[in-house]
């Protein structure tokens, strides 16, 4: 039990915390686009679980064989969240464009397909195999995952459509949205110096 602990913590952590997904959810729900966020979401969670299948069922040998291969992915990932949180921050309001029109993908095909290249997805699915890889059943990790996920970014939906009426200042915006700019940079240089010294 004190596994799946570990396991919704891991999970919990880093779904709830600022990334390029929580990004894209609170955009559609600060334009109360409440299907598109659902949409995202879905993609999300979906994404997130392929990625884990991918892992399980062939890449982990890949990343047991040449360790060296999951540093260059989480590496790429964050070198490419850190232009996205450099363009985030030069932006000017979000009535003029979201990460969701050019920077993040806009489509459910593209946010699953981003889950790929996301280093948030790699370094958190490569924690909690290598944690509870032989002491939990895939299927529970699977429906912690999606569980704990949904959650976390629906959180971030209902904080949108909260805040959505005090954002509607630009100024406001934002300032918030360089904070959120900047916490995509910290997060991505955090995950790139972890990459740096296992290679």
């Amino acid at each position: 039990m004190s596994d799946l602990y570990q396991v919704i913590g891991v999970i919990f952590v880093a779904a709830i915390t600022p990334g390029p997904n929580n990004i894209l959810v609170l955009e559609a729900s600060l334009r109360r686009d409440i299907k598109g966020a659902v949409s995202i979401i879905s993609g999300i969670v979906f994404g997130s679980v392929v990625v884990f299948f991918l892992i399980l069922i062939g890449l982990v040998k890949v990343m047991q064989a040449v360790p060296i291969a999951t540093n260059i992915i989480a590496g790429l990932g964050s070198l490419y969240l850190i232009y996205i949180g450099v363009k985030l921050f030069k932006r000017t309001g979000i009535k003029q464009g979201g990460p969701k029109a050019k920077l993040l993908p806009g489509n459910a095909l593209g946010i699953v397909t981003f889950q790929f290249i996301n280093p948030k997805t790699w370094v958190l699915l490569s924690t909690v195999i290598s944690t509870s890889y032989y002491s939990l059943e895939w299927s529970i990790i699977v429906i912690t995952l999606i569980a704990v996920t949904t959650v976390c970014l629906l959180i971030w939906a209902i904080a949108g459509l909260v805040l959505s009426s005090i954002f509607s200042n630009q100024m406001i915006y934002k300032s918030f949205e360089r904070g959120m700019a900047l916490s995509l940079i910290l997060l991505a240089v955090s995950i790139l110096f972890k990459a740096g010294s296992g290679l």
